[in-house]
């Protein structure tokens, strides 16, 4: 068996090289493919792997009982679990507070939800009924109780319990509404004044005064049918519901206390005091509190735009001429202009980058423009060099894609004099496309390197036939090797009439703190929201299709809640609309004045999300949670497979403008769909169980590596990914092997390392030999990068596997070290580098003359 990285040739039946010491390829007896490590059957032909145990009949995927949000925004909430007695005026003012007992049907299932909690009680009544007949103390309690429901009602929240002398109300469950930490506090001021006012008219009776103690909280919390089959109640289960209890009982009479996450929620919107921090039962550390002050805060309005509209670009015209003048100076000085263009999700930096290739490609002549954005959690290296490239030769990634980019690239490269333009074309085919351009005897960091400068080359051959620019969206989720490959390029196109215009959320400096730090031509742009007066302009561009002019109110609403993004406005807009809040007619738009008291927004993104969630009918709902299993990409009968009952929902959720279709999908025969936004897939995700997440990625991996075929390589760190939230630790090391051995092969070295620390974190103890592979790849790859410490670490934890293994690992660990520990080692390396660089030169002096 001759070795294809360098060639030894090996006994029949090794598992390693000799020569290298690296895992020699199994192949398939039918097909001739390379065969998957650990997999029962072939990736390519499904031919069963000869010694693979064997597999049992795989189970049906479970359809899971997810939770089904009501068709309509306020339904009846369920009962409470007692009631007390009350006379007919008192039943009379709860009103809507207690439905009939069938409405507890309706409910959804238990989901995890922001809800804002608030308890009140009515202070003094156990003393109260040292005093005064039970009867006479029902009758004054149940009095109370209206006032407080509602209050309650009337915010459009939910009473959860009444408990003997006080209430546990909901803000968020069993529906969300846009502001509901909003309506908690005038609820909770609502029910301070009602009550207390309820006190005099009694005590004006003869009867004694009363006045209440309320305590509000917001926070992250299960919220369902509690209970067994012999009782049970709504109910949510958290600390948020805890601290909230808390508060109440630390609020001094006739006060409202409310914790600092609630205070974040309703920041600006009315008057607070200090009031902590505060020493509360069962809290490790003192808890931060407020009190409420002032009257409620005013009813807002809220709007909902018009989807399929395109509006003008708003707020944003210094920073579209700082990227024209960076264009410009590119073109007129043939030096790069490199720009990352930064702000938080919903910012515009899409519309932004949008409106300024629009604008290019509107100029005579216009420059070349290549357009590739990184999909979320994609995690195979050099993905985004991949896209880049597709778009630029109009590939879709299917099979025969690799030969394509040969013969087109090749023909790019041709007029280089530095480079072979077949073996470079193919050599960056082999790199994105390394299963359709299989071909052994390859050193990886040869290979990665000459497909670089490949790419580096084709950059510059674009450039020198017409200015260029290359838009790059959503760095923050490029992989470490296409991140390289960036600054690869950038360095290629000093010189050049050439743009690179990326753009990205802050969480890319976390990961890279210095990027761009220091380069030549690198400007950071960091988008901020946008002021009060382009939100206006804004709203008016989304609702006047014919011209018709928005009402002030609406206007000034959305510029109030929005906090200057431009995604906040559009979400808005569009909830006022399909709620039938704000109306069109031949006369303009119009507010239903009534509706517009009972419909808020909202003060950050989440309430609105999670409010938009709840007005889905159960099936769209239900499809959206599932699709957010997969991530923002997601196919049609994945979705089905995880137990959506009808496909046809996802065609109402775009018809909704939630999701949107792609003309293309990566996997043949399913229709592919994208999340319109990422932030509602974390919102959809975010409502589903623990354990339902569990079982839901679970059979995501099943579905994936059942559908993957020949592209398993490209997506076998997202089947990982789904397999280790799926509780499937092993199946996940398996896949994370695999993609760290595809990552390596290529010269990713540090996205091996990850992935190869993945695959660590997850192989079964009890399988010490697949545990040594995965120590040797990190090893090798450390090697590459010249971090020794951590090299030697994993050669030691490999000498401890050897122990227990019977083959030829501990000989191998005594080579590695032995060749660590070389003191010539590096010149040697530097001797090679010096040789490879004195053969190249001709080539370099040819180009020259």
């Amino acid at each position: 068996m001759t070795c294809p990285g360098c060639q030894f040739q090996n006994p029949s039946g090794a598992r390693f090289c000799a020569g290298c010491g690296n895992a020699m390829p199994v192949f398939c007896t039918q097909c001739g493919q390379g065969l998957v490590p650990g997999g029962r059957f072939c990736a390519s032909c499904g031919t069963p792997v000869a010694g693979a145990p064997a597999a049992a009949d795989p189970a049906p995927l479970a359809v899971l009982d997810l939770p089904a949000a009501p068709s309509t925004p306020t339904p009846d909430p369920p009962p409470p679990a007692t009631l007390p007695q009350v006379d007919s005026a008192a039943a009379t003012a709860l009103g809507p507070a207690m439905p009939p007992a069938a409405a507890a049907s309706a409910l959804p299932a238990s989901e995890r939800r922001l809800v804002t909690i608030l308890f009140a009680d009515i202070v003094g009544s156990t003393s109260l009924g040292e005093q005064i007949d039970p009867e006479d103390l029902a009758e004054l309690i149940n009095g109370a109780f209206a006032v407080m429901n509602q209050a309650v009602s009337d915010a459009g929240g939910y009473i959860a319990r009444l408990m003997g002398d006080g209430i546990l109300a909901f803000f968020g469950a069993p529906v969300s509404h846009e502001d509901d930490p909003l309506r908690a506090v005038r609820a909770a001021l609502a029910i301070r004044d009602g009550v207390k006012a309820y006190g005099a008219r009694v005590a004006t009776e003869g009867g004694p005064e009363l006045s209440v103690r309320v305590g509000i909280n917001s926070g992250l919390v299960l919220v369902g049918q509690m209970g067994s089959d012999h009782f049970s109640e709504y109910t949510t289960m958290g600390d948020a519901a805890n601290t909230a209890a808390r508060l109440q009982s630390a609020a001094p009479p006739g006060e409202v206390v409310i914790s600092t996450e609630t205070a974040r929620l309703i920041r600006g919107a009315m008057e607070l005091s200090p009031f902590g921090p505060l020493a509360l039962k069962g809290k490790a550390e003192p808890v931060e509190a407020f009190l409420l002050a002032g009257p409620p805060p005013a009813m807002g309005t809220s709007v909902r735009g018009l989807p399929g509209i395109t509006t003008p670009l708003v707020g944003r015209g210094g920073e579209l001429t700082r990227l024209r003048e960076a264009f410009e100076d590119a073109v007129e000085s043939c030096a790069l202009g490199w720009i990352t263009l930064t702000g938080d999700a919903g910012v515009g930096k899409s519309r932004l980058t949008a409106s300024f290739l629009e604008a290019l490609a509107a100029q005579d002549p216009a420059p070349q423009i290549i357009h590739a954005r990184t999909a979320e959690q994609e995690g195979d290296p050099y993905a985004l060099v991949r896209r880049l490239l597709e778009a630029r030769y109009g590939l879709d990634g299917s099979p025969g894609s690799g030969a394509v980019l040969t013969s087109a690239a090749a023909a790019d490269l041709a007029p280089s004099a530095t480079l072979d333009p077949e073996r470079a074309a193919r050599d960056l085919a082999r790199l994105v496309y390394p299963g359709q351009q299989a071909e052994g005897g390859d050193d990886p960091r040869g290979l990665a390197e000459r497909g670089l400068a490949a790419l580096a080359a084709l950059a510059m051959t674009w450039a020198e036939q017409r200015s260029l620019v290359l838009a790059l969206e959503d760095l923050h989720w490029a992989d470490d090797a296409s991140l390289d490959a960036v600054a690869r390029l950038a360095e290629a196109l000093h010189g050049h009439a050439a743009l690179i215009l990326g753009n990205a959320r802050p969480t890319l400096f976390e990961r890279r703190p210095h990027w761009g730090e220091g380069e030549r031509g690198h400007l950071r742009l960091d988008l901020k929201a946008l002021s009060t007066a382009a939100i206006g302009k804004l709203v008016q561009a989304l609702l006047a299709e014919g011209g018709e002019a928005v009402p002030e109110a609406v206007a000034a609403f959305v510029a109030e809640r929005s906090e200057g993004n431009p995604y906040y406005v559009e979400e808005l807009v569009e909830m006022l609309r399909t709620r039938d809040v704000l109306r069109q007619s031949d006369a303009g738009w119009a507010v239903d004045p009534i509706q517009l008291q009972n419909v808020e927004v909202p003060t950050t993104l989440q309430g609105v999300l999670q409010a938009r969630l709840d007005a889905l009918g159960g099936e769209e709902r239900q499809a959206l949670q599932l699709a957010s299993i997969l991530g923002k990409v997601f196919w049609d009968g994945a979705v089905m497979a995880l137990g959506a009952p009808d496909a046809s929902a996802l065609d109402r959720l775009r018809g909704r403008g939630l999701v949107l279709a792609r003309e293309r999908s990566g996997f043949p025969e399913q229709r592919e769909f994208v999340f319109k936004h990422a932030l509602l897939c974390d919102a959809a995700y975010s409502t589903l169980l623990k354990k339902s997440r569990v079982t839901l990625h679970a059979q995501a991996a099943t579905w994936m590596r059942a559908h993957a075929a020949d592209r398993y390589g490209e997506l076998a760190a997202q089947i990982g990914r789904h397999a280790e939230l799926g509780g499937l630790a092993a199946d996940a090391a398996s896949h994370y092997l695999a993609a760290a051995a595809r990552a390596r092969a290529r010269y990713a070295n540090a996205d091996a390392i990850s992935l190869y620390g993945r695959t660590l974190a997850l192989w079964p103890a009890e399988d010490p030999a697949g545990a040594f592979a995965a120590h040797k790849g990190r090893e090798l790859a450390l090697d590459m990068l010249g971090r020794r410490d951590e090299q030697r670490a994993d050669l030691e934890a490999m000498d401890a596997l050897a122990e227990g293994l019977a083959g030829t690992e501990q000989s191998y660990v005594h080579f590695r070290r032995a060749w660590l520990v070389l003191p010539d080692r590096r010149a040697n390396q530097r001797r090679v580098g010096s040789a490879n660089c004195a053969d190249s030169s001709p080539r370099r002096s040819s180009r020259a003359s």
